[in-house]
């Protein structure tokens, strides 16, 4: 669990073992109190003369220098010399940095050094320039009086453009010197060390379509006043782990793309209204919000948020707001709230509550375990007491003042009065249920909310009238016929395109574009989040790709169940753009997140190592008492992934319905972490059994049967599915263990694992630490018989049983 930097010198302070890129900005506009250069003043520790240094700023240009139209930071110094005063240690040509003025002067900008402002060496060399530094001597004089000195370093510099970073420094600092902007490109070409980079005191007003480092861990922007950051759209920054921007006038994150690698998060104290349509990165863990004009928590947080700071905001009552099933710290100081209705996740820790006068806290029995277990320093105190360092849950002991319908009172703490209500009455209307933690990595997208979004105001133009697809628009067009077909096909799941506003594009396969879109209801207000999907705009001239998309639209508007994406609607106005709506799965597919998590190994099985049955027993089809799962309560888990697909199976087979590309991309979560199956674009309602070689899914995933082109049934799912358990356990690729390959490289060809599965000498891989259970349930689904492998009923049902019992002593693992 990791705390967020409290201050730069915490990250400056932190070990260089922790390989890292950090850039800290922070952008001031107006000038720092003198007292703060009190600090400054140890700055450059070894330089004997300020004086010396000062008269030595200025360059010699010998030649043409570089033509500039406003005051620009660069590494471009060519044709100027500077001398260097006593003491100072000469940047060499790789680092050297200068300050060109309109008028064709030069300046030296950063000198270079090996400690940072703390004399500390374990950052590496360091390259800083600090404009209108004094050094401060306090003497006392002869008079009793104490007098301070102070003696100019640095000139009052102001530069409009900081055009590159020195490339072979660990620390470039470039403070108080006014920046304005910041060049598109700003990545380094360094040798491989890890770089900080600050830049305080400066008054940078945006940071859009900037490409920073590719290695840059983190990205501060502390401000103090009259900064003019309102919005943020994009930018670069592929390893960014910490984005801090507060004090800032951010109005809005909608519309804004933020790098899926982030992990704390602090906007606070901007004046942003309202967190609906955000993306959040799918690593979030930290969020800090403190300080905004929010009214209410009317969006949906993040799955894998573990802190929560959202204190000194007018939220006022919390009453059906669904928490972070993983959250673990809660600060809600001084939001007005007056009245607690306990419900709050079990992995909760931390609660800060103090600065509100609450009257009235109800808790069931298990809200108030949770909060007699929570671990605070001085969860019994209402005050702090001058403390620097306090964690108090409550500032006032009037919290029962106005309970009603209560049955008892427990003292929390021996000092706190909570109003215990019944179970049947906390989980109804006035109490939400509590959500069973995730696990907490979850590094996967989630999108903000699902029932509003505004459209974005940056497209101008309607998708559907957006004539660029590059597709052969001859070879078809929209005449009354077509589109008397589409209308009699989709008339009544057809929404007006003019009530569909398309967002960004998140995802693209062999033949079909998904973009983020938002369908707008018959009411003010109601709004619903949705995926797009359409064909590529090189796929639109070729009829048979067309036909089976609408296919696919076909087969999908006939689909319902909760382990099966929903279907929302169809929308066009030309046969070019017929797009599927859908529910949009917030937490991406189940591939990513394995992958994301194969180095952490946080998802397991949850399945008790202990759990046998005889699988060839007619074991009854519904749970026993005791439980099958270490943990009954976990919300997310491999053995949950499997539950939900083979749920969805059992119904697409009682239809009957091959899906034909049962994979782990195709399976997607939701911001509750339910698994749902995707991808019809290759399933067929069985007529027969199929001969089919062609549409089928990817090759590592296909029954030997389909790869031999004889009839097959719905037992190949049951294969594909047994080749997906392998890729939730190994979280490799099928079959890349062939070749030593690590990272989910896949480097054997298609051609020799479809020679290697026909002939039956190829299976899928699983782990020693695999659950016998489930290693046996995968053998037989991967047995090369159709015959040989199990239905999805009987999935469903052994599934059942693990998760509702721990059975009866059966078989051990056969190799």
């Amino acid at each position: 669990m990791r705390e967020r930097p409290a201050s730069s010198s915490d990250v400056m302070m932190r070990s260089a073992s922790r390989v890292h890129l950090c850039i800290l900005f922070a952008l001031f506009s107006g000038r720092l109190p003198m007292i703060a250069a009190i600090d400054d003043a140890n700055l450059l520790p070894d330089i004997p003369d300020p004086k010396s240094i000062l008269s030595t700023v200025w360059g010699n240009v010998t030649g043409r220098g570089k033509a500039v139209s406003e005051t620009t930071f660069t590494t471009d110094c060519t044709n100027a010399s500077f001398a260097s005063p006593d003491g100072w240690l000469p940047c060499a040509n790789e680092s050297l940095t200068c300050i060109w003025f309109a008028n064709g002067t030069v300046a030296r900008a950063s000198d270079c050094r090996k400690t940072n402002r703390d004399g500390l060496t374990q950052q590496g060399t360091v390259s800083a320039l600090r404009g209108d530094v004094y050094e401060e001597d306090r003497n006392v004089g002869v008079d009793g009086q104490r007098k301070v000195v102070s003696t100019q370093i640095f000139p009052a510099f102001s530069i409009g453009f900081v055009e590159a970073l020195p490339a072979y420094m660990w620390n470039i600092v470039i403070d108080d010197v006014g920046v304005k902007r910041l060049n598109k490109d700003l990545r380094l070409t360094t040798s491989g060390e890890p770089v900080l980079a600050q830049m305080i005191n400066n008054s940078i007003s945006t940071i859009d379509g900037v490409q920073f480092p590719d290695k840059m861990d983190t990205l501060c922007g502390h401000t103090a006043q009259n900064n003019s950051i309102e919005t943020i759209s994009s930018f670069s920054a592929p390893s960014l782990k910490t984005f801090n921007l507060p004090l800032n006038k951010l109005k809005t994150l909608a519309g804004t793309t933020l790098p899926d690698s982030i992990r704390s998060l602090d906007i606070s104290n901007n004046a942003l209204q309202d967190l609906r349509n955000i993306v959040w990165p799918r690593s979030i863990e930290d969020l800090i919000i403190s300080g905004n004009k929010l009214p209410d928590f009317n969006w949906m947080f993040p799955c894998s948020l573990k802190s929560l700071t959202a204190s000194n905001m007018p939220l006022k009552s919390l009453d059906g707001v669904n928490l972070p099933p993983s959250l673990e710290r809660l600060n809600l100081a001084n939001t007005g709230l007056t009245e607690i209705k306990a419900n709050f996740p079990s992995t909760l820790k931390k609660l800060r509550l103090g600065g509100n006068s609450i009257t009235a806290v109800y808790a069931n029995a298990s809200q108030y375990q949770i909060l007699s277990t929570l671990n605070m320093t001085d969860k019994n105190a209402t005050t702090c007491n001058g403390k620097l360092r306090c964690e108090n849950i409550f500032s006032v002991t009037t919290t029962n003042a106005t309970c009603k319908g209560h049955t008892r009172i427990e003292m929390l703490f021996g000092v706190f009065p909570i109003c215990i209500v019944p179970d049947n009455t906390s989980s109804s209307t006035t109490l939400f249920t509590i959500v069973v933690p995730v696990v907490g990595f979850v590094l996967v997208l989630l999108a903000a909310a699902i029932a509003c979004i505004r459209r974005r105001r940056l497209n101008t133009q309607k998708w559907y009238l957006n004539d660029t697809s590059g597709a052969d628009t001859t070879v078809f067009t929209l005449d009354d016929q077509v589109s008397d077909l589409l209308t009699e096909l989709f008339h009544s799941c057809r929404i007006p395109a003019n009530k569909v506003d398309q967002d960004i594009e998140i995802g693209r396969g062999g033949y079909g574009v998904v973009y983020l879109a938002t369908v707008r209801g018959p009411a003010k207000g109601e709004m619903r989040r949705v995926a797009m999907k359409r064909l590529l705009p090189e796929r639109l001239h070729n009829m048979e790709y067309m036909d089976a998309f609408l296919e696919e639209i076909r087969l999908c508007a006939s689909l319902a169940h909760p382990n099966i994406v929903e279907f929302v609607g169809v929308t066009w106005t030309k046969l070019l753009n017929v797009s599927m709506l859908m529910e949009y799965m917030g937490l991406g597919d189940v591939w990513s997140l394995v992958e994301a998590d194969r180095a952490e190994g946080l998802l397991q099985w949850n399945v008790n190592p202990d759990v046998q049955f005889n699988l060839n027993a007619n074991q009854p089809d519904i749970p026993l008492l005791s439980c099958g799962l270490e943990d009954p309560d976990l919300k997310l888990s491999k053995f949950s992934i499997l539950r939900d697909i083979v749920n969805a199976l059992v119904y697409l087979h009682e239809l009957p319905i091959i899906h034909r590309d049962i994979k782990a991309k195709n399976v997607l979560l939701n911001e509750t972490c339910e698994a749902k199956v995707t991808d019809f674009g290759t399933s067929r309602e069985r007529v027969s059994d199929y001969t089919m070689t062609s549409e089928i899914g990817t090759m590592p995933w296909v029954a030997p049967e389909v790869l031999k082109g004889v009839r097959y049934s719905e037992k190949a799912d049951i294969y594909s599915l047994g080749v997906l358990i392998c890729e939730l356990d190994t979280a490799q690729v099928p079959y890349a263990n062939l070749v030593g390959t690590q990272g989910g490289d896949m480097q054997v060809t298609k051609a020799k694992i479809m020679m290697m599965v026909v002939a039956g000498d190829l299976r899928p891989v699983l782990t020693q630490s695999c659950p016998d259970i489930i290693y046996e349930i995968t053998r037989r689904c991967v047995a090369y018989e159709p015959s040989d492998r199990p239905s999805a009923k009987e999935l469903q049902m052994w599934l059942r049983e693990i998760q509702g019992a721990v059975g009866v002593p059966g078989s051990s693992r056969v190799l």
